[in-house]
């Protein structure tokens, strides 16, 4: 049988993904953004670190590349660090680089505890 069958045509969805951290491309700019951005940030990509495992290991090994590929963007002379080893609390550190130095001013940190309670 090759009858014809109406239909009415749908909006097409786009897939959206259930564990992004952002909604959208963000880039900062300066430290006051990311002091007031991207601990919400961190607090997702660390959450997620905890039930998706292939997550977690771009998470540990390059937290930077991580967040870029998901999005998120640091100004050129801020960086970011995974902290804690399997079996430790994980933690990302933001710091700023100091012009022309070694070394790293800490900018803010995250670290999510998980409680239980009876």
């Amino acid at each position: 049988m090759t009858d014809l069958i109406l239909y009415n045509k749908k909006e097409i969805v786009e897939y959206k993904d259930p564990l992004s951290i952002v909604k959208e491309k963000t880039i900062f700019k300066n430290r006051a953004e990311v002091k007031k951005q991207l601990p919400d940030i961190c607090a997702r990509a660390l959450a997620i670190a905890w039930i998706d495992e292939a997550w977690k290991i771009e998470l540990m090994s390059d937290p930077q590349t991580a967040l870029e590929r998901k999005g998120v963007y640091l100004p050129k002379d801020m960086g970011i660090e995974y902290e804690g080893a399997y079996g430790n609390r994980p933690r990302l550190v933001i710091f700023e680089e100091v012009n022309g130095t070694k070394f790293k001013l800490r900018v803010c940190a995250l670290q999510l505890t998980m409680m239980a309670s009876r």
